[in-house]
C-alpha cells in the first residue's frame, strides 16, 4: 500500500468514526438532558470537520511542486491544523457560556442510565484505536496532519473520562456535576 493510500485510508476511516460517535453522543445527550454529553457531541462534530479537512489535506499535501506552488503543497497540513484549532476555540467558548449559565441557575441534573456510559466507553475505545492507527500512519508517512490528529484523538479520551465523572457526580446527587464536566 502506498504512503498516499495509507494516509487517505486512515483519514477516511476516522471520518466514519467521528460521524458515528457525534451522532450517538448527541442523541443520548439530548435524550437524557446532559450538557456534558451534548458538548462532547459538538466536539465530535468539530472532530468530524477536522478529519474531513485532514483527509482532504493529505490527499493534496503530497503533490509535488508546480508553477503555483514552488515548494510543493506540504505546508497545507500546517495551515489546516490552525483552522481546526480556531474551530475548537469557538466551540469551547460557547460551551463555557452555557455551562456557566447552568451552574449559575442550578438546573436539574440529567437522567442517568447505563446508555451514556456505554456510548462513552465505546467512544474511548474508538479514539484510542484511532490515535494509535493515525500515529502509526503518521510515523510511516511523515505526515504532520495525521500526527496532529493522533494527538488530538488521544486527548479526546480525557474529555470522555471527564463526562463520565460528571455523570457519576450527577447520579450521586451533585446537580452541578454535568455542567462542570461540560466546562
Amino acid at each position: 500500500m502506498s504512503a498516499q493510500h495509507k494516509k487517505t485510508s486512515v483519514a477516511a476511516i476516522s471520518i466514519l468514526a467521528s460521524g458515528s460517535m457525534a451522532a450517538a453522543k448527541f442523541a443520548v445527550g439530548i435524550a437524557i438532558g446532559s450538557l456534558a454529553l451534548i458538548s462532547e457531541a459538538l466536539h465530535s462534530s468539530i472532530d468530524l470537520v477536522a478529519t474531513i479537512i485532514t483527509w482532504a489535506v493529505v490527499r493534496v499535501s503530497d503533490k509535488p511542486a508546480d508553477d503555483e506552488h514552488h515548494y510543493g503543497h506540504g505546508k497545507l497540513e500546517s495551515i489546516s491544523a490552525l483552522g481546526v484549532t480556531a474551530l475548537l476555540y469557538v466551540l469551547a467558548g460557547g460551551i463555557l457560556v452555557e455551562a456557566y449559565s447552568r451552574l449559575r441557575e442550578g438546573t436539574s441534573p440529567p437522567t442517568i442510565s447505563a446508555v451514556p456510559f456505554v456510548v462513552l466507553v465505546i467512544d474511548i475505545v474508538v479514539n484510542l484505536w484511532r490515535a494509535r492507527a493515525l500515529h502509526r500512519a503518521a510515523r510511516e508517512t511523515r505526515s504532520q496532519a495525521l500526527a496532529a490528529d493522533a494527538l488530538h484523538f488521544a486527548s479526546d479520551v480525557m474529555g470522555s473520562f471527564a463526562v463520565i465523572a460528571g455523570l457519576i457526580l450527577a447520579a450521586l446527587g451533585f446537580w452541578w456535576g454535568d455542567a462542570a464536566a461540560a466546562a
